[in-house]
Parts: C-alpha cells; sequence; structure tokens
C-alpha cells in the first residue's frame, strides 16, 4: 500500500490522529525529544534530536522537506521497521494488507 493511500484513510477515520499527533508520533521514530535548558542566557524549551536544537517540532503533516527527511531517516532503519510499521498502521485503520 502507498503511504498516499494510508494519508487518505487516515483523513477519513472517525476517530483519526490530529496532526499534532501525527507529529509527534514521526518525531518521536525519528529522535526528536523535548528539552529543557536553564543557562546563563536564560530558559530554553524546545526539541533536540542529537543534531538540531529547534523550539517546535518538524511540521511533517504540512512540509515535504520535513517529511522527506523523515524517510530518509526510516529508510536507513531498514525494510523490517518499514514492515512492522505498516503492520500496524493498517490494524489501526481496519485494514488488511
Amino acid at each position: 500500500m502507498h503511504p498516499h493511500e494510508l494519508h487518505k484513510i487516515w483523513k477519513t477515520q472517525k476517530n483519526k490522529m490530529t496532526d499534532d499527533q501525527i507529529n509527534a508520533a514521526i518525531a518521536e521514530v525519528c529522535g526528536w525529544k523535548a528539552v529543557s535548558v536553564d543557562g546563563d542566557s536564560g530558559f530554553y524549551r524546545g526539541f533536540d534530536n542529537g543534531a538540531e536544537l529547534r523550539p517546535d517540532l518538524p511540521d511533517y503533516v504540512n512540509d515535504l522537506n520535513a517529511m522527506h527527511e523523515a524517510e530518509q531517516i526510516l529508510k536507513r532503519m531498514g525494510p523490517e521497521y518499514a514492515r512492522n510499521l505498516l503492520d500496524i498502521v493498517s490494524r489501526s485503520a481496519g485494514i488488511g494488507v
């Protein structure tokens, strides 16, 4: 099943995930973690993935560049991860793959 087909299913589900929930789930898989830093220059609250610090999570739902970066991370995780993810998403959407 193509990712665009899964996206259509998510959007039509009665109890669908919100865009923020989708962004948070993808961000977690991609290694983003919430951080709070109290330093000399003041207090900072944001997100860190080990390579970048930013004030908010990437907007995977609406930003193709952000989703492309996430896709590259997921590809490096290997085919087993993708199969498991597809299985979980399919079951939660009530479809068989």
